[in-house]
């Protein structure tokens, strides 16, 4: 069990509520051989807090320091706490909550029990000082710091499934993270809040795992002024203005469609605002009103985050809090002697230098071996009779010791800015677990390059692999994958075939964060008629294989994402299906079609379900059966 826990609790200018919180510390049960310190960070107070905190630290259970912090703002608290506290596990809690009797022994028991690094803790609402309205909602409730998902402990996916009134994390999970941002949370009397989603959301894409404890039970007073509709009003206006701000950049498209969508929200809102005033339906008429408020601190955050800067005068915080990732570059090579030293030259020639590069030679039988041996010096060469591309990955996959993993297929091409841009788009978005580079074709001899600043490299940041577009590239050779994520997801199958890729990122599908970048190129791939990704044979098994191991349940999502897996397994199975069409091999083509069919009509794909019989009519025979077309 950890034995070393630290409680911190910002607060502002509410002694008396700070001293019915410290009140209920000393009925804390603290396991024995346990060390607790209590640390308050006075955050810009002109009240009685300082005396409050030194007439209680005698009688409580625990050490007890007193911070003062002078630059306002719940963020520079909480930051502020955490460079004070002591030891590896940090609890922070409002200032106006009562704990439970056991609440240290419910926060260590799932850290103990549990492969948790954040945790978020009950919360009861407190009526002491108000009675509780009838109109209240669940949505309502959650703004007063309701939070409740029942009596088991169980792994949460969401940033907003978490509260700032009761969390805790292990220290390391804020290095990953970085520090609370200082232009979200409330601010004295400004109730703008989003401080703790945006740092949840930042651990949760850095690979943390987040659970609720059930036992780790607080209430939390409801003041009389908080279910009035001016402060509900001011609430819920900066939970949206927040919102906006701590969401992935949107294009130019999608900010034009969230700015016409909020306003239609906003006045079909008002509308049932209005009737629930008028039929007397109070808790219609709150709920309709609260939402309204939301949407309208939407587009006021979207206002400041795209057309001005903060209110403060300062730009936004990008996510460069995030360690700099750094890279091992896999390349696999078999019998490439025409275009492997081109590759591993443009790897080398690289901006940024925080990568190792292992190639691996997978049985060559060419002149290959011997262009290797010239870089022996410069990169870590590993040999092995003919065992396949994804084996081949693989085993250079088993020697990388750096954040990412990058693959680059030795008939391909790097841009110098390649893996600093990477690095750019990696920490802008708190490090996700895949980033998809765009590519561009080539001919002949090498591309002319433009001049490129890899810090003008943007991505779009999407929630998983699961949830990213369908009409973007994706493949092995234009990914880099976080290294924890390829291990856990048990590399990249070895079977004999095209799309080990794909199976790979959907066995991973649902971890947090997917990044595509675009439009400057950051891979070249070479067009020409070795390549094995021509094989329709391959394409064949590589796509029938697809179908087989969703059927079989090997992916992740369970049954609630299978929707999601079935559009993205369809849309390659229909290129699968079309290629094999389009050269001549009828029956592989239409045993995909077969096994597919039942899903594509689900997904309304009728062009295809038409259009494939057709294209296999009429499309040529192949005149020889030679293994390389096949």
């Amino acid at each position: 069990m950890n034995d070393a826990l630290s409680i911190l609790i910002p607060t502002h200018n509410r002694a008396d509520l700070l001293k019915q919180t410290l009140r209920s510390l000393h009925g804390l049960n603290i396991p024995e051989g346990v060390s607790v310190e209590l640390i308050v960070v006075a955050n810009g107070c002109t009240d009685d807090t300082p005396r409050v905190v030194a007439d209680d630290s005698s009688h409580l259970p625990v050490t007890t320091r007193f911070v003062e912090e002078p630059r306002l703002g719940v963020s520079n608290a909480r930051n502020r706490a955490i460079q004070e506290a002591h030891f590896d596990l940090l609890a922070f809690l409002d200032d106006d909550v009562q704990l439970s009797p056991n609440w240290i022994t419910g926060l260590l028991d799932v850290f103990t029990h549990h492969p948790a690094d954040v945790l978020a803790g009950r919360i009861e609402l407190w009526w002491g000082e108000v009675e509780e309205p009838d109109w209240l909602t669940p949505g309502i409730a959650a703004h007063l710091s309701a939070l409740n998902h029942g009596n088991e402990v169980i792994e949460l996916t969401r940033a907003a499934q978490v509260t700032g009134a009761c969390f805790a994390f292990r220290r390391e999970v804020f290095d990953r993270a970085g520090p609370f941002r200082t232009d979200l949370g409330r601010t004295g009397r400004n109730l703008d809040a989003g401080e703790e989603t945006d740092w949840v959301a930042r651990a949760l894409d850095a690979g943390c795992r987040v659970f609720y404890a059930p036992n780790m039970m607080v209430r939390h007073w409801v003041a009389a002024n908080r279910v009035k509709p001016a402060y509900l009003k001011a609430a819920f206006f900066g939970s949206g203005k927040a919102q906006a701000l701590y969401r992935p950049n949107m294009t130019a498209l999608r900010l034009a469609r969230s700015i016409i969508a909020n306003s239609i929200f906003i006045f079909l809102h008002t509308l049932a605002a209005t009737l629930g005033r008028i039929t007397g339906n109070r808790r219609q008429y709150m709920h309709q009103f609260t939402i309204r408020a939301q949407r309208l601190g939407l587009l006021a955050g979207v206002w400041q985050r795209h057309f001005r800067k903060s209110v403060d005068g300062v730009d936004r915080p990008t996510a460069t809090s995030t360690s700099v990732p750094s890279f091992s570059v896999i390349m696999s090579a078999y019998n490439a002697a025409d275009y492997v030293e081109a590759a591993i030259e443009s790897v080398l020639a690289q901006s940024c230098r925080d990568f190792e590069l292992i190639i691996v030679d997978d049985g060559s039988t060419d002149d290959t071996p011997h262009i290797l041996q010239r870089y022996e010096d410069r990169a870590h060469i590993i040999r092995q009779e003919n065992q396949g591309l994804g084996a081949a990955k693989n085993r250079g996959a088993e020697q990388a010791s750096h954040d990412y993993l990058v693959t680059l297929d030795a008939d391909d091409l790097w841009p110098p800015w390649t893996l600093e841009g990477m690095q750019h788009v990696i920490r802008k978005h708190h490090a996700p677990t895949l980033v998809f580079m765009s590519r561009k074709t080539f001919t002949g001899g090498p591309p002319v390059l433009p001049s490129v600043d890899p810090r003008s490299i943007t991505g779009r940041r999407f929630d998983d692999f699961l949830s990213a577009g369908l009409r973007d590239v994706v493949g092995g050779g234009l990914c880099a994958i976080r290294t924890e994520s390829f291990r856990a997801g048990g590399g990249f199958a070895e079977f004999d075939a095209n799309a080990q890729d794909i199976d790979l990122f959907l066995r991973i599908g649902t971890a947090p964060g997917c990044v595509y970048t675009g439009p400057t190129p950051l891979v070249f791939i070479r067009q020409h008629d070795q390549q094995a990704t021509g094989r329709a044979k391959r394409i064949y098994i590589g796509h029938r294989k697809l179908i087989q191991h969703e059927i079989e349940g090997r992916y992740a999502g369970g049954l609630e994402r299978r929707l999601q897996r079935i559009r993205r397994i369809c849309k390659h199975v229909r290129n699968a299906a079309t290629i094999c069409a389009l050269r001549g091999h009828a029956q592989l083509a239409l045993d995909l079609y077969r096994r597919s069919w039942r899903w594509q009509l689900r997904l309304g794909r009728f062009r295809f379900l038409l259009g494939l019989p057709l294209l296999v009519l009429f499309s040529p025979r192949p005149k020889t059966r030679h293994p390389s077309t096949q």
